[in-house]
């Protein structure tokens, strides 16, 4: 990873929260000491309390309404048909209740991929628990269903772990119920709305399942500013700040807020945050206070400075002038503080880390190094897994980019090499044999495009394919083509690649010019 400043730390912390701290989690300091005076309780009876200490959430959707504690957003709804008619989270958004009108006449069972199986029922609520099958992996679910006239209402109730740990998804998912059977219903306005009810179509973007936290394993992820991108290791949780969310445990200036707990590269456990502190990025004014060090962190104003050094990997990674990297000690936490201060033309950047676990960790430092400026390609990560697969992505730089901007970089696995269009990056499939199906994805998330590995080629007649001319021009002894984009490069050694369109599709311009950048070389 290079040379880092590795700051000398003592000490180890028990990092993992119970149930209830896990209900606590989040909530604001005054709400919290009153709290203290129930004692241990319930999620049912400490939700109540949440409830009458602060002002509820109210969320009302047609037929629906529900009131939740402050730590509860509502996200936007799919306009597209099917979608759910009602998508509440839960900070930082990887726990959902996601609510669908389904009409009586459509089939019984869980209309999502995965395994169910049925669970006791719940007053009116029949219930089945399983495995959600999404994009991201597997995760922990329920489908709550029940009839209302001529339209039936199903909740899928989807626990993350908020980056709290392993205890989490189950806390979160009784905290699910507490707001379904919570729920107001309009039942007339659901029958009324049964006739024109559809399937649902699609599971809404979740986040990664909890669980993905070694970095041997899982990649880095890259998390999105408003005007900025910063990688994050696995098992990282992050949600960027503003005035439209409530934003636990926010600080002055901030713009992105993260939490979570993985394995690093060396086997080491390492614990970002608890319930009331997170890590942060946060935009500051860069007088002579803060570039010296002297003034606290947004994230710990109360803050002792325990050590400073400058951190020059800092400089010749990211566009900053200057950098530095603290450590500082809070009262009542029993972790530290590392802090990074990065000055870049025009602002100062702070990055705090509330470390419980692993701080001397050398992925901790690589976090700052990773920051980049909206003009700017992600970084890449300082692991990249998927070389256990002979895999790797070469990102242009400097002149190489100038002379080709329409490349992000180049993705080669064994027997191929690929020109990958600017803006996408390939997302390999790690806990498969081999790393497919590969994935590439631009800076939304969007899945454009989907390579797979297969072990022969199809039969040309087999499904309309059409054989290309010219498959030398490919480095292929065959090259076959569908009517909905798909190819096939049949390689000298018999196996095949196929290429498909993802489910959110590119250009046909965009598509043409990844296909004309493919070409196979000889395996090694």
């Amino acid at each position: 990873m290079g040379s880092l400043p590795i700051f000398v730390l003592a000490g180890a912390v028990a990092g993992t929260p119970s149930a209830l701290e896990v209900h606590r989690a989040d909530l604001g300091a005054e709400v919290l000491a009153r709290l203290d005076e129930l004692g241990p309780a319930s999620p049912e009876v400490l939700l109540d309390a949440v409830l009458r200490l602060e002002p509820p959430y109210r969320f009302e959707v047609g037929p629906l309404a529900v009131e939740t504690d402050r730590r509860w957003y509502r996200s936007p709804e799919s306009p597209e048909e099917g979608g759910p008619l009602m998508d509440l989270r839960r900070w930082p958004g990887d726990t959902a209740l996601l609510c669908y009108v389904r009409a009586r006449r459509s089939g019984q069972g869980v209309p999502f991929p995965g395994s169910f199986a049925s669970c006791p029922a719940r007053g009116d609520w029949l219930c089945q628990h399983g495995q959600l099958e999404t994009p991201a992996g597997s995760r922990r679910a329920v489908w709550v269903e029940r009839p209302a006239g001529s339209a039936r209402l199903g909740c899928l109730l989807v626990p993350g772990d908020a980056g709290l740990g392993p205890a989490a998804p189950a806390a979160l998912e009784r905290e699910l119920w507490v707001l379904v059977e919570r729920m107001e219903l309009d039942l007339e306005g659901l029958d009324s709305l049964g006739a024109v009810a559809a399937e649902p179509t699609g599971v809404p973007d979740l986040g990664f399942p909890p669980g993905a936290d070694d970095e041997r394993r899982e990649p880095w992820q890259v998390a999105m500013g408003f005007d900025f991108t910063l990688g994050l290791p696995p098992g990282v949780r992050s949600h960027w700040m503003h005035d439209a969310l409530p934003i636990p445990n926010g600080v002055p200036g901030g713009l992105l807020w993260f939490r979570g707990r993985f394995v690093d590269a060396k086997g080491t456990r390492v614990v970002i945050g608890d319930g009331s502190r997170a890590g942060y990025v946060a935009q500051v004014e860069p007088d002579e206070s803060w570039r010296t060090g002297t003034s606290a962190p947004r994230g710990a104003p109360g803050a002792r400075r325990v050590r400073a050094v400058a951190f020059e990997p800092a400089v010749e990674l990211t566009r900053a002038t200057e950098a530095r990297a603290e450590r500082w000690r809070e009262e009542a936490f029993a972790g530290e503080w590392l802090v990074f201060r990065l000055l870049l033309p025009g602002r100062g950047i702070e990055i705090g880390l509330p470390v419980l676990e692993g701080r001397q960790s050398e992925s901790l430092f690589w976090i700052p190094l990773t920051f980049r400026e909206y003009d700017e390609p992600p970084a890449p990560p300082p692991i990249d897994p998927a070389r256990q697969f002979g895999m790797g992505f070469e990102r242009l730089s400097g002149a190489s980019r100038r002379r080709n901007p329409w490349i992000e970089g180049y993705f080669e696995a064994p027997g191929l090499r690929i020109e990958v269009p600017a803006g996408w990056w390939p997302v390999v499939h790690l806990r498969s044999r081999d790393g497919y199906p590969v994935r590439f994805v631009d800076r939304q998330g969007h899945e454009r495009a989907v390579l797979e590995r297969l072990a022969a080629p199809p039969e040309p007649s087999g499904e309309d394919w059409q054989v290309l001319e010219r498959p030398g021009r490919f480095n292929a002894r065959q090259v076959l083509r569908r009517e909905d984009g798909t190819h096939v490069w049949v390689a000298a050694e018999g196996h095949a690649f196929l290429l498909r369109p993802g489910a959110d599709a590119p250009s046909p311009e965009v598509w043409g010019r990844l296909l004309d950048g493919i070409a196979l070389r000889p395996r090694p």
